[in-house]
């Protein structure tokens, strides 16, 4: 499990990850994607190994519709 704090934007580019902070916010205030997202201590953090197990998912998914 691999933890990077949601508020910061470039070691989420530098992980990968090139989602606006406000798009990763509204998925976890709309609960999409529960699995993505840890809570510790009072700050959110995204958990990079599951971000790309679920992008991994929806490209199989995608491929073999």
């Amino acid at each position: 499990m691999k933890l990077i704090p949601l508020k910061d934007q470039q070691q989420l580019k530098a992980n990968g990850i090139h989602f606006k902070k406000s798009t990763l916010y509204f998925w976890r205030h709309q609960r999409k994607y529960p699995e993505l997202f840890v809570k510790i201590g009072g700050r959110v953090f995204v958990d990079i190994d599951e971000f790309f197990k679920l992008a991994e998912k929806t490209k199989e998914k995608e491929a073999n519709p």
